[in-house]
């Protein structure tokens, strides 16, 4: 389990702090370039020991390994659990033809997983958590695509599986081309919830709306911002001479030398007092 501390932004990046009750700490994160162009990576920090390999699957393949077979719609490569690579095609950090990439992260204690006749009941096709990455890079041309259709095709079944002996607990993110970005996580019954990633930054449970919300709290308490709580609201990155107190006080020369009121050195900082000399200080130091 992980007790995630929120996500954290400055000018240029997009980072993510999380203390660690287990060794699970994936993050996901986007940069976008000088030229503007966006690119998408992860980090794999889990406390078991996988190989993996880099595959392609091409259009028309048909995936007899998942827990409903199904036929590849759209080219995708990618990277797979190495274990018999050929009998479990399973992607689990890819991109298709269509400039769609995305990966699977590790989502304990909050998946809401159904059973095989709930799903089937609905006219969907179960599949294993882990396995719902290669579907949608496999299906889908767009972002809204998987918004769209998603929910009307697909269930996750509570099954066992080969990966773990169980339906992995999953959920994932997704990029386009443009550099928009959406989350994807199967945190209601047989259905999933589907935001759309402001920030660039992609870890694991909580929920994507609980980090979002928590974030907003840091940078109200740390900054002079406001929010109004909403989903889809823009959190924009630190700026180098944007005021900072608290959680990023010490991040940035302004925020030491301007800390609180402007000048004022708070009592729970002593060091400070031998950084800043009086003259600089305000009335109330």
């Amino acid at each position: 389990m992980v007790r995630d501390t929120g996500m954290y932004l400055h000018r240029g990046c997009r980072m993510h702090f999380t203390s660690i009750e287990r060794f699970i700490m994936c993050t996901g994160i986007e940069i976008i370039s000088n030229q503007g162009k966006p690119y998408w990576g992860r980090t794999q920090d889990f406390e078991q020991h996988f190989e993996y390999a880099g595959m392609k699957i091409p259009a028309g393949t048909k995936i007899e390994s998942t827990y409903t077979p199904f036929m590849a719609e759209i080219a995708t490569t990618g990277i797979a659990r190495a274990t018999d690579v050929h009998a479990h095609p399973v992607i689990l950090d890819g991109i298709n033809e269509q400039g769609i990439c995305g990966g699977s992260f590790y989502f304990d204690h909050w998946y809401r997983y159904a059973s095989d006749e709930e799903i089937q009941a609905q006219g969907k096709v179960p599949l294993r958590g882990e396995e719902l990455v290669t579907w949608i890079l496999t299906h889908y041309c767009s972002l809204d695509e998987v918004k769209q259709r998603l929910n009307s095709e697909v269930g996750i079944v509570d099954a066992p599986g080969p990966m773990m002996g169980r339906s992995v607990p999953q959920h994932s993110v997704f990029q386009d081309e443009s550099g928009r970005s959406i989350v994807v996580e199967p945190s209601s019954t047989n259905g999933f919830a589907i935001y759309e990633n402001k920030v660039g930054v992609f870890a694991n449970a909580p929920t994507f709306d609980w980090h979002v919300t928590n974030l907003k709290m840091h940078l109200e308490r740390s900054t002079h911002r406001h929010y109004s709580y909403d989903i889809n609201e823009p959190i924009e990155s630190i700026e180098l001479d944007e005021w900072t107190s608290g959680l990023m006080e010490y991040l940035l020369t302004i925020s030491r030398t301007h800390a609180f009121c402007g000048r004022h050195i708070p009592s729970s900082c002593p060091f400070l007092s031998m950084m800043i000399p009086p003259s600089t200080r305000c009335s109330s130091c």
